[in-house]
């Protein structure tokens, strides 16, 4: 396998929720963490707003992200933007090439300060990564899945319940806070545009669920008091089952 030697290790940290969701994920010794580990290119940083394009010569490329949030996003011509997919600090996201990334259709936009590391695309030709870029695959098609369940068929109050069940366990995944506490850099208006919901609607709803105690804010995001509840209300199944 070729992997790109880079003068210095990248993210050997502990904390790096990309290492830590892959390991608990499980099926990965101790080198083949160390083997993706080297395959990552140094990070990058980008600003609230910027796009995420491919710097690199490969038709596609995967970032692993390291900070920060970021969105795949589809623009009308009117301007209107719907947030199709959230990625979260741990996620792999594949983004256009530079070529590709000029289109005004499903650029992936950092929604917040990011950092990521392109990914050495050889690393998915051996074979512990073959099977892992399969499960990942799935799971990406299952969130999918989830947004159009809650854009088609739920309530605002449902949709929004739904979605921070969803962030909650996702961020567990990657050695966030294991507790009910989510963070949330988002804005009302990007939560807005990911349910389909104008800020006035999307406020409202934040509001009942606060009320109903389903929801409380805290110095370090969003706490769920109880998420057994609210997950009986919005019919959340976990995304592993």
């Amino acid at each position: 396998m070729k992997i790109v030697e880079l003068a210095r290790p990248v993210h050997h940290a502990p904390d790096n929720p990309v290492l830590e969701r892959l390991r608990r994920m499980g099926g990965l010794s101790a080198e083949d963490i160390d083997a993706f580990q080297r395959s990552l290119y140094p990070p990058r940083r980008l600003a609230p707003r910027a796009t995420m394009m491919a710097e690199l010569r490969f038709p596609t490329v995967q970032r692993a992200l390291i900070s920060g949030w970021a969105g795949r996003v589809r623009i009308l011509s009117d301007g209107r933007r719907q947030l199709i997919e959230l990625f979260i600090p741990g996620d792999i996201v594949q983004v256009a090439s530079s070529t590709a990334a000029a289109s005004p259709n499903d650029l992936v936009v950092a929604l917040t300060e990011v950092a990521s590391c392109a990914i050495e695309p050889t690393i998915w030709d051996e074979a512990p990564f073959q099977q892992l870029g399969r499960r990942l695959d799935w799971m990406a098609t299952a969130l999918l899945r989830n947004q159009v369940m809650r854009l088609g068929r739920q309530s605002a109050y449902e949709r929004l319940g739904h979605l921070l069940l969803e962030l909650r366990e996702r961020q567990a995944a990657a050695g966030g806070d294991v507790r009910n506490v989510i963070a949330m850099p988002l804005t009302q208006e990007m939560l807005g545009e990911t349910l389909g919901l104008t800020t006035v609607h999307l406020n409202r709803t934040m509001q009942q669920l606060r009320r109903e105690m389903m929801v409380r804010s805290t110095r370090l995001g969003m706490e769920l008091p109880d998420p057994e509840t609210l997950a009986r209300v919005t019919d959340y199944q976990p995304i592993e089952g």
